[in-house]
């Protein structure tokens, strides 16, 4: 028995719609794949990010800044140090031999106070600049955090870039089924409009003889033999 056109064509464009899905998993799978990959490498990124922020944000706990500003105090003391010599009065500032002794001995008690009070200043100056000596490390940390993380910020910005033309190239994945969707909604939509613009009976025309006959006996078999034996005159003529 011959298949109705119209079910020819219900199964094409069936088939068409099968093939679009299929497609559109292909795409979405491609989509995912990227989506993921990025995901992944935005993690890694993450992850720098904090490492350098809290690597900076220890460098600010109580202790660990008490100790720098004392080994900055340590290092300018003894730069000052090396500066200002042994402390021991100069010969020049004592007197000459024939300056009495008494002017002598006070010279040489005033400079060497001058001498201690003035390495006791230094070491304030020492432990004041310290702080300051630390306070330009910290900005220096702190700026170079910066850096480190505007310079992920510009990564993770180009990677994203970089993801949504990823995406648009994804949407042509599965082009083989794409097509074929194509080409079976065009033959299932020219399967349909032959269908309806064919003559009454075209499909029942394309039948055996033997068939035809058969339904026709059992629609109206009163009429039957009339009608194969006026058929059947006109096929041997």
């Amino acid at each position: 028995m011959a298949v109705p056109l119209w079910a020819i064509a219900l199964a094409l464009q069936a088939a068409s719609t099968a093939a679009r899905r299929q497609q559109q998993r292909k795409i979405e799978n491609r989509q995912s794949q990227l989506a993921l990959a990025e995901n992944q490498r935005e993690a890694g990124r993450q992850t720098q990010r904090d490492a350098a922020l809290n690597e900076t944000l220890a460098g600010f706990d109580p202790p660990v800044q008490q100790q720098a500003i004392a080994r900055a105090g340590t290092e300018r003391a003894d730069k000052y140090a090396q500066v200002q010599g042994t402390g021991v009065v100069p010969g020049e500032f004592a007197g000459s031999p024939s300056t009495p002794t008494e002017v002598r001995t006070e010279m040489g008690n005033r400079v060497a106070d001058y001498l201690r009070r003035g390495r006791t200043e230094t070491q304030a100056r020492a432990k004041l600049g310290a702080f300051g000596d630390v306070q330009f490390d910290n900005n220096v940390n702190i700026g170079r955090n910066a850096q480190e993380l505007d310079l992920l910020g510009d990564f993770t910005r180009g990677s994203q870039n970089a993801l949504g033309f990823e995406m648009e190239g994804a949407l042509n994945e599965g082009g083989n089924w794409a097509m074929l969707s194509d080409l079976l909604g065009a033959a299932g939509t020219g399967v349909s409009l032959y269908s309806m613009t064919a003559a009454p009976g075209a499909e029942q025309a394309a039948a055996p003889i033997e068939e035809r006959a058969v339904a026709t006996r059992a629609a109206r078999p009163d009429n039957f033999d009339k009608l194969w034996q006026h058929r059947s005159s006109r096929f041997y003529q």
